[in-house]
């Protein structure tokens, strides 16, 4: 009797070399070896003119992916069909010390009867010598890929993660997380997933904290198992369909970790946004769909596009402590201690004792019920007496406001571990981020006395050297030594987009008024403005013949600034670079510009050994002052709001000082901070500055 079955041959789209030929056929033996209901067969392989290739098992119904294409929304109960099938095979695979590490829609077929057959083998690998054999090559789909994965140790959980997406994915349309490769690195690595029923308000939240449970960033805080993450989705959409039963005790295997203590005197209410929509999308794997193709073999293995990523890949690992908080749809924190506000100043005096509930016994309730009465009883009496004192010419001695004194320190923020070199406030005041040397992204609210982080922003490779927060202050954007400018979502760190056009160092950032641009500059000497929602370039300015150390937008959105140490300061047309204007009054390098709140005057700081601070007029170049109480070089300057006041770094000291010609007046000195004061800005209303430099602190202080 002769029988024949339909098989598909896939090539590898590789030249081996010998060592490799036995290596490939030792894996693809021990793939044969595999029966299962819900795994492709391998029927045959074997390497031709140094060419591996595979003879597997023929699926006529193609691919899931294909059976339900992106942004496909399937029912609980047809997903869970699926994840119990992909689930067993992946548990069966496990128990045969064997990870699979690309799971993904593409790689799940299905079969004649329309059964899923988990396939493409190409990246699995054995899992019994990894302890000994240490990091592996980064191998998979990014976009389905586990935080230990993508640094290259691979485990059985790694599958439940990638599983874990699938579902969140097949539940609201779109995975956890979109877009090229620093972003999905970045998100994979330190992100919290968006809450899933903010973009499927129907999944349960039984069912919600499941998948986030197999979406822990670390692999023990995910479920035992494969098959068990599958039976807790189960038990889940069972407990939601009847609610008031108990769930299961292995439905969250490990007790999560506590959140962070949510900052005091702040309430927030976040909004759903979709998920960030890649750049340049993923090309899906080939699918074999014939009896007797030959298709080549397209493996989807994710190499990083630069060699410094493979080294951070392999190598970094933050602490729990710098990971993002969640951030739940609705999120609010009611402060243990009221601040009490001067109702003429509004400035925080202190703070009111919090609200205690009494319990009180009989016997208390009736003495304090006599006292009141007793109150009653001369209540008349002393309303006559106020309204005596209140007569013309009797005025009662009123409490006096405290003054706040200028150089008082309010926050000290000790969280960063070297030299600050940049930081900002947003529009309300009630946050900061600050960057530097640790190439770390600290976004915090400033409370007394030490400050509260909200999250830690580790996207960049090298140190962090620009801050400018959107005028709306729901995005920031950062550059740094790596040549990247970062902009992503300032309340969770999350969607990254980047910035990659420039070849040196980046020292400035500046973001446009109406938000609809950002400039950045460098030590490649030009100044790059770009659109800030899609880093679409808009125009290069290449007048300068050194590097360029600031910027600043006139207030009209129109015009830029730039300081260099070519000791100039040019103004010109942001989107064009026409009607250059250049300023020439310093005699030595320019570090720091800033733009007069009204658009009428540009003040700019020179270094050693002019060391002075010049202010003079945007539209004729005319020099109205020069200020030189700094005796080293100037690192920073920022305007008050109001225009009437300007503060300026230097070494050990920060100046807040009247910008009245001829020369200035000082108001405040501030040298509560040692070394280089790098980074400078006022608070919002106007009453404290934050400044941080080499001592690694930022201190929040009364400004005047």
């Amino acid at each position: 009797m002769r029988i024949s079955w339909d098989a598909a041959i896939k090539l590898l789209q590789v030249r081996l070399d010998d060592e490799e030929i036995v290596s490939f056929l030792r894996e693809a033996r021990t793939l044969a070896g595999l029966t299962h209901p819900n795994i492709l067969r391998i029927l045959d392989f074997g390497v031709e003119n140094n060419i591996p290739y595979l003879v597997m098992d023929y699926a006529p119904n193609g691919t899931l992916r294909q059976r339900h294409p992106r942004g496909s929304i399937l029912p609980v109960s047809l997903m869970l069909l699926y994840v119990k099938q992909i689930a067993s095979a992946l548990h069966y695979l496990h128990s045969r010390k064997l990870i699979h590490r690309d799971i993904k829609p593409e790689n799940l077929l299905l079969g004649s009867n329309n059964e899923v057959l988990l396939s493409d083998f190409g990246t699995a690998t054995v899992f019994e010598t990894l302890q000994s054999q240490g990091t592996l090559e980064m191998a998979g789909t990014l976009t389905y890929m586990a935080p230990e994965q993508i640094r290259g140790k691979p485990r059985p959980a790694s599958d439940q993660y990638g599983l874990a997406i699938i579902v969140y994915e097949w539940l609201c349309g779109v995975p956890p997380f979109k877009g090229v490769f620093t972003d999905l690195y970045n998100l994979h690595m330190f992100a919290t997933p968006p809450s899933l029923r903010l973009f499927a308000p129907g999944v349960s939240s039984e069912l919600e904290e499941v998948i986030m449970t197999g979406l822990a960033k670390d692999p023990e805080r995910r479920f035992a198992n494969v098959l068990a993450f599958a039976n807790a989705l189960d038990q889940a959409n069972k407990q939601s369909s009847a609610p008031g039963q108990p769930l299961p005790s292995y439905m969250v295997p490990v007790p999560p970790i506590p959140p962070e203590s949510p900052p005091s005197h702040i309430s927030w209410s976040a909004t759903a946004t979709p998920p960030h929509q890649p750049s340049s999308p993923v090309e899906d794997s080939p699918t074999i769909a014939s009896t007797t193709l030959v298709t080549p073999g397209k493996e989807q293995v994710v190499t990083p596009s630069r060699e410094r990523r493979q080294q951070e890949i392999s190598s970094q690992k933050p602490p729990a402590s710098t990971l993002p908080p969640t951030m739940p749809a609705q999120v609010e924190w009611t402060p243990a201690a009221p601040p009490f506000v001067n109702p003429e100043s509004g400035n925080v005096l202190g703070t009111l004792p919090p609200e205690q509930k009494h319990h009180l016994s009989r016997r208390t309730f009736a003495f304090r019920l006599a006292g009141l009465i007793g109150l009653g009883a001369v209540g008349g009496l002393a309303f006559g007496v106020v309204s005596w004192l209140r007569r013309p010419g009797l005025t009662a001695n009123p409490t006096p406001t405290p003054t706040p004194v200028p150089g008082t320190v309010y926050v000290t923020y000790t969280h960063h571990t070297g030299a600050i070199y940049t930081l900002a406030w947003n529009s309300k005041g009630n946050h900061i981020a600050s960057g530097g040397q640790d190439h770390q992204v600290r976004v915090w609210n400033p409370t007394s006395p030490a400050g509260s982080d909200l999250y830690t922003f580790l996207g960049h490779s090298g140190s962090v050297n620009a801050i400018a927060w959107s005028p709306d202050g729901s995005r920031i954007a950062t550059g740094g030594s790596d040549m990247e400018v970062l902009v992503w979502d300032a309340l969770t760190g999350n969607n990254p987009i980047a910035y990659r056009r420039h070849t040196n160092n980046i020292r400035a950032v500046a973001w446009s008024p109406d938000g609809r641009y950002i400039a950045s500059a460098g030590d490649d000497n030009v100044v790059q403005v770009w659109e800030s929602a899609t880093a679409t370039p808009i125009y290069t300015y290449r007048r300068h013949t050194s590097m360029i150390w600031s910027l600043a937008w006139s207030p009209e959105s129109t015009r830029i600034a730039s300081a260099s140490t070519d000791k100039t300061v040019q103004v010109w047309d942001a989107l064009t670079g026409l009607s250059t204007l250049m300023y020439r009054g310093h005699t030595s390098p320019v570090k720091a510009v800033a733009w007069s709140p009204d658009g009428s005057m540009i003040a700019s700081g020179s270094d050693k050994p002019e060391s002075t601070i010049q202010v003079w007029n945007a539209q004729t170049m005319q020099k109205l002052l020069t200020y030189t109480e700094h005796t080293g070089g100037i690192f920073a300057i920022d305007w008050s709001f109001d225009g009437q006041y300007i503060a300026s770094s230097s070494w050990g000291e920060v100046r807040v000082w009247k910008p009245a010609p001829p020369t200035g007046k000082t108001l405040n000195l501030y040298t509560g901070q040692a070394d280089a004061i790098h980074a400078i800005a006022w608070s919002p209303d106007e009453q404290r500055i934050a400044s941080g430099g080499n001592d690694t602190t930022v201190k929040i202080w009364q400004a005047r």
